[in-house]
């Protein structure tokens, strides 16, 4: 029941471009469209000041067809160049996380300069809870491990992504 659940959340997905790849296939995608402090409709929110600081964007989630391999794509900038990061997922169902399993960087110029940022990323993002709304199945949102909490008094903050 819960993998048809997600299934219909990426069902009629955005069409993205496959920046990065999974090994077993791109089935399902949704486009990143903000944050939120661990609600669905509600107001979208601005990054919160840890990513906001590295120009950090959730471009996109995107699934295998039996939703056990997630990968997401970030792009962020600095003094010295454009990086575009992926991050691979594996999902477990019973804790409703997904759990890192590597990354890669994509720099414009070289990748020396996106360095930093995506080490940062790979402990941010380690383990990270999903979770998929349930009127009409739009949303889905990772929870984020911020430290510097500027945007939601709740002390949850979600990054939100998108299937239509």
């Amino acid at each position: 029941m819960k993998k048809l659940f997600l299934a219909a959340l990426f069902v009629a997905g955005p069409v993205l471009a496959d920046t990065f790849n999974l090994p077993e296939g791109i089935t399902f995608r949704a486009k990143g469209v903000g944050y939120d402090c661990g609600e669905f409709f509600t107001d979208f929110k601005t990054a919160p000041e840890e990513f906001a600081a590295k120009n950090i964007n959730f471009v996109q989630l995107a699934a295998d067809k039996d939703l056990n391999a997630f990968v997401s794509e970030l792009s962020y900038t600095n003094d010295a160049d454009t990086c575009s990061y992926g991050v691979y997922w594996r999902r477990d169902r019973d804790t409703k996380t997904l759990n890192f399993e590597r990354s890669e960087i994509i720099a414009q110029n070289n990748s020396a300069n996106c360095a930093d940022t995506k080490e940062w990323l790979d402990n941010q993002l380690a383990t990270v809870k999903y979770y998929a709304s349930k009127r009409g199945i739009r949303f889905i949102a990772l929870e984020l491990p911020v430290v510097k909490n500027n945007i939601c008094e709740s002390g949850v903050v979600r990054t939100v992504f998108d299937r239509r």
